[in-house]
């Protein structure tokens, strides 16, 4: 079972419906700071509800400026830039509940001031069970979302938190952690990375993809490299 990533994204969260081809490699070199020690096994919190959504900008300055001015600082969690297409971005943020998020993103006025942060493109959004989120800084910039659909997610968390010290090891600190918000077997996941290459061989090492299936992944787990956006 491969690990895919793909050049061309389309779209979150933890990220959203990804989809990669499994042939291209990453390119070298990516450790962007330090970063605390990170915990054996992420503190379990109240579930909270979030919405995501990955879409073109012209200009991300303008876009950055437009949304800061019409989003407050506390709901906002932060923007993602594609590190294989600029253009692409990838927004997440608090929510008060998965109904109102759903009317908020087909609200023709939210809409039209996406249009006006410069949006390119057609937003895709996806809606969030955030079981995980980290709410200490992290010097790492770059990011990494794996999402993938699971037998059983309390299975699927047992062996995920097992394997806490081996991510630890290589540079995965774990941001975030979300189910869909109508599926909560499909599993959204947000690590900051400091080393790509590493990561990418690690996952696709054998040992770990008989990990992976054993732990109940069905299918295989689609990738997206991201950049945080300060």
């Amino acid at each position: 079972m491969n690990v895919r990533f793909n050049g061309h994204l389309i779209l979150l969260l933890v990220a959203l419906i990804w989809s990669c081809d499994g042939n291209k490699k990453p390119e070298e070199g990516s450790a962007v700071g330090s970063e605390p020690t990170q915990p054996i096994s992420p503190p379990t919190v109240e579930t909270r509800t979030a919405v995501g959504g990955i879409f073109q900008v012209a200009d991300m300055d303008k876009w950055k400026s437009v949304y800061n001015t019409e989003v407050p600082s506390d709901v906002q969690i932060g923007t993602l830039q594609s590190l294989d297409d600029p253009s692409l971005i990838f927004v997440i943020q608090w929510s008060d509940n998965h109904t109102n998020a759903r009317a908020m993103t087909t609200d023709s006025e939210t809409i039209e001031v996406m249009k006006e942060g410069s949006m390119i493109s057609d937003p895709q959004f996806q809606f969030y069970d955030v079981k995980y989120f980290r709410e200490e800084p992290i010097a790492d910039s770059l990011r990494l979302g794996i999402s993938f659909e699971v037998l059983n997610y309390d299975m699927w968390k047992n062996d995920f938190d097992d394997d806490a010290s081996t991510r630890r090891d290589i540079g995965m600190t774990l941001t975030g952690l979300g189910t869909d918000a109508d599926n909560d077997n499909l599993v959204y996941m947000l690590f900051a990375i400091k080393d790509r290459q590493e990561v990418y061989e690690f996952l696709n090492d054998e040992e770990t993809k008989q990990n992976i299936s054993n732990a109940g992944v069905i299918g295989e787990p689609n990738a997206r490299w991201w950049r945080v956006v300060q």
